[in-house]
């Protein structure tokens, strides 16, 4: 019971650690944010902070991290929720793009923002997310062919359908967001996603 709760309260410490550095990354960026700034900020030591992350990169990972799964799993939840295939695939892309711009770390790494300190381990980060999205989506085509609502689509073809569908929308967020070709996008969703689910079905 002992080591229990002394596991919970390390949790306790990482998020309080984590929340810290988001918003000092937010505010201040990756590379002007420093270990002692993170510590100072919750008004702890740094070898506290230091016996949680080894570095400002494990910190920053770690924040990454939270908000991709923090996305992923109320991005989920939406697609859960809707009853159709068509319901679920909205749903996925709509919610997907509010829980990005709610993130204001993974927001940046998704549009490129931090393209002049982006490190392989920060591509890797970016992969993990659209990892997670790929899932997601294959779940909900595989829905939509045993629903039979998309008619046209074999089960061999979803794993690659997948993905171009998240190039697809990763295309579109990155146009919305940084190059604002696409203004207004969450108003025109549905007619966009119309146009996709007629090839699918």
């Amino acid at each position: 019971m002992t080591n229990r709760i002394v596991m919970l309260k390390e949790e306790i410490i990482r998020n309080e650690f984590l929340e810290a550095a988001r918003l000092l990354f937010q505010q201040y960026g990756l590379q002007k944010t420093t270990m002692e700034d993170i510590a100072r900020a919750l008004g702890k030591g740094k070898s506290t902070l230091y016996y949680y992350y080894a570095n400002k990169d494990e910190v920053f990972q770690a924040v990454v991290l939270k908000e991709i799964d923090e996305v992923s799993k109320a991005v989920h939840q939406k697609v859960i929720e809707a009853q159709t295939a068509k319901e679920k695939l909205t749903a996925y892309a709509a919610n997907n793009i509010n829980e990005i711009k709610g993130k204001t770390i993974l927001y940046k790494l998704v549009c490129g923002e931090l393209k002049g300190n982006l490190t392989k381990k920060m591509f890797n980060l970016r992969g993990q997310f659209d990892a997670k999205e790929i899932e997601i989506l294959k779940e909900i085509l595989a829905f939509g062919v045993n629903s039979k609502e998309f008619s046209s689509i074999k089960i061999e073809d979803i794993n690659i359908l997948a993905h171009l569908i998240s190039s697809a929308l990763r295309g579109i967020e990155v146009d919305m967001f940084i190059e604002n070709k696409i203004p207004n996008l969450e108003d025109q969703i549905d007619h966009l996603l119309g146009i996709l689910i007629r090839g699918l079905a």
